[in-house]
Formats: structure tokens, C-alpha cells, sequence
């Protein structure tokens, strides 16, 4: 489940930098934490969620940078923290991923159950 932290205007990809690095999210997580970020996109402005993605990465790591002198890694297959971008026409929202990993990364399944035994 996606729940959204914030919402603002991204007319241009300078503005998307601009908002995502002025939000606090070392409130959220820190340098040793890793995150992802997914991006869906349906506006005529953007036509590519992966440059979407890292535009948004190097915003959040810049940020850490700065600050800290240090960055959080990125990991696409065993984040602690899944953010989500969503952008509609020039409103973006950035949502977090409170669900966690998929189940059947859990370890929830010990023995293989396939159908054919």
C-alpha cells in the first residue's frame, strides 16, 4: 500500500529536482537505509519514468550529501524504503511504499508447492 507524503506542481525536470531535494527525508530514513524508486508517468511534459527515477534518486542523494556528506545506495531488489513518484500531466505525488517486501520475498513459503509433484 502507497501512501502519499507530498504533492506539488513539476512543470519542468528542474522543478522536480528542486521539490524532491527540498523535502527532509532524512526524517524518513538515513545513509545506512537503501531505497527505489518507481515512477508512472501519464503526461504530455515526461515520456520517460526511468529518467523520471533517476532524477528523483539524484535529488534524495544529493540532499543526504550535502548534509551529511554521505548517501544513502540505491537497491532495486531488497530496498528498505520503496518511494514511489506518480506523475499526472504537471502534478506530482510521492507516495511510500508501507506494505514492504512482496510476500514471497518474506520467507513465508520454506518448501516449494508447485502443482506438479
Amino acid at each position: 500500500m502507497y501512501i502519499p507524503l507530498f504533492e506539488f506542481k513539476v512543470p519542468d525536470e528542474q522543478t522536480l529536482y528542486e521539490e524532491v531535494n527540498g523535502i527532509e527525508w532524512e526524517k524518513l530514513f538515513n545513509t545506512k537505509q537503501t531505497f527505489v524508486i518507481e515512477s508512472i508517468l501519464n503526461s504530455q511534459l515526461y515520456n520517460n519514468s526511468q529518467y523520471i527515477s533517476q532524477k528523483t534518486k539524484d535529488a534524495i542523494v544529493d540532499r543526504f550529501r550535502d548534509l551529511f556528506g554521505e548517501r544513502p545506495s540505491v537497491s532495486k531488489t531488497d530496498a528498505d524504503f520503496r518511494i514511489q513518484v506518480h506523475i499526472y500531466q504537471d502534478n506530482c505525488s510521492i507516495s511510500l511504499d508501507t506494505s514492504g517486501k512482496p510476500l514471497f520475498m518474506r520467507g513465508f513459503r520454506k518448501e516449494d508447492s508447485s502443482a506438479y509433484q
